[in-house]
């Protein structure tokens, strides 16, 4: 199955510039089971690094996104699987994707 654009917290580097985050964008591959023990594994495609203002709206972060892949975007949230990617559709889906970066963020520390 064609996957749309995924969109993955990079690991976030503590540095003066807090307003921007940074996330993997994967397009152009395929979802697909590991033999071994079924679990969901991104195939293929590209991944490249967005970096982009943590207030950024819905139509900027898909400018930014196309810019890269014409598709919808996409994202996984921490500690989750392939299987529930998380649709970003407007302004209020952006909010709660930073919020998730931010949950990440925590745990990485």
């Amino acid at each position: 199955m064609d996957s749309p654009t995924a969109i993955r917290p990079s690991t976030p580097r503590c540095n003066d510039d807090s307003r921007q985050v940074k996330f993997l964008c994967s397009f152009l591959g395929n979802i697909m089971l590991r033999p071994l023990d079924g679990k969901l594994r991104y195939v293929g495609g590209e991944t490249r690094i967005v970096s982009v203002p943590r207030d950024i709206g819905y139509e900027e972060l898909m400018s930014k996104v196309r810019e890269l892949y014409d598709g919808a975007a996409m994202y996984q949230q921490p500690d989750e699987d392939l299987d529930t990617l998380v649709s970003v559709v407007n302004d209020d889906d952006v909010v709660n994707m930073m919020e998730e970066y931010d949950v990440f963020f925590v745990l990485t520390i």
